[in-house]
């Protein structure tokens, strides 16, 4: 079994968490700034290969009152992507990701300059502990 890598998408930049090969810990991973889809895909499928990535998890921005937030194209663009690429991909409700991560960061009493920069994959890592855990409830 390979390791699952979440997204955390935005219109610059996008953070990535990753599993531990027994899927048990989500850790923040990184941040990949990009300015046109074709250097995001590339990106992504070198972290796959490199990581032993079978399962893609990509946050939607859903909205509070469940509908789908401006965000969702573009997620759904990434999964038909890798989707066509033969990859197993969720696309998993992102909703409050950011605002947890960045109250963790903030907990942690990280700089204002330095909550910025790991925002995005601490985003990721949360979405990738919700999408485990639910995967392990019985």
């Amino acid at each position: 079994m390979g390791r699952i890598l979440s997204l955390d998408l935005g219109e610059k930049r996008i953070g990535f968490a990753l599993s531990d090969p027994g899927r048990i810990i989500a850790s923040p991973a990184g941040m990949i700034r990009f300015d046109n889809k074709a250097s995001l895909f590339l990106e992504i499928e070198k972290i796959i290969d490199e990581k032993n990535v079978d399962l893609l998890v990509i946050g939607m921005p859903i909205r509070e009152d469940g509908r789908e937030g401006t965000g969702c194209a573009f997620s759904r663009e990434v999964a038909d992507y890798f989707i066509g690429k033969k990859m197993k991909t969720v696309l998993w409700d992102e909703r409050y990701s950011s605002r947890t991560a960045e109250k963790v960061l903030r907990e942690c009493h990280t700089r204002k300059n330095k909550i910025k920069l790991k925002i995005d994959s601490l985003a990721a890592a949360v979405i990738l502990e919700d999408y485990m855990k639910h995967m392990s409830k019985p």
